[in-house]
């Protein structure tokens, strides 16, 4: 069996979220009451929303649990406390990897893949135990290969 841990500076960017989300929800009503064109106003509420849904779409995709155990994998995004869903082994087509950059530095990611669906995200830069993960997933899953990830790719896959 095989359990993901989470990094330390998760729960900083759980901190941070908050915080941000926090100061967000502050500006827009000082901004509000500030702002006499309607462009200004439009600027912050995008900006807010852009913020947000990529904040959001983080800790539901990447910020996940995962548990390896005999024939099944379990996952639980919103950092472990969302629903459990529950895969068999012998229904995951594989897994896709790829590598992500960041002024942190380069971090590798492992795309679960079933049915052509990515149903979990494993990243080296939220989990602390990714090399245990990313040695059970290449012993007992099929390599699909590398793939390229960016800006267009993370976005679309937002919305799914």
């Amino acid at each position: 069996m095989v359990i993901s841990d989470f990094k330390w500076r998760i729960w900083l960017t759980l901190l941070f979220a908050f915080a941000f989300i926090t100061m967000l929800l502050q500006g827009i009503i000082y901004f509000e009451a500030t702002f006499t064109a309607p462009e200004g106003g439009a600027m912050v509420i995008f900006f807010t929303v852009s913020v947000l849904w990529m904040l959001l779409y983080e800790m539901r995709t990447k910020i996940i649990s995962v548990v390896f155990e005999d024939s099944v994998l379990y996952v639980k995004n919103w950092f472990g406390f969302g629903k459990e869903k529950q895969y068999p082994l012998e229904k995951i087509t594989g897994y896709h990897t790829s590598a992500l950059n960041s002024k942190l530095g380069d971090y590798k990611v492992i795309y679960i893949i079933s049915e052509d669906k990515k149903i979990a995200k494993i990243s080296e830069f939220y989990h602390s135990n990714f090399q245990e993960i990313e040695t059970y997933v290449s012993s007992n899953l099929i390599n699909l290969g590398k793939i390229h990830t960016g800006i267009i790719s993370e976005f679309r896959d937002s919305f799914q």
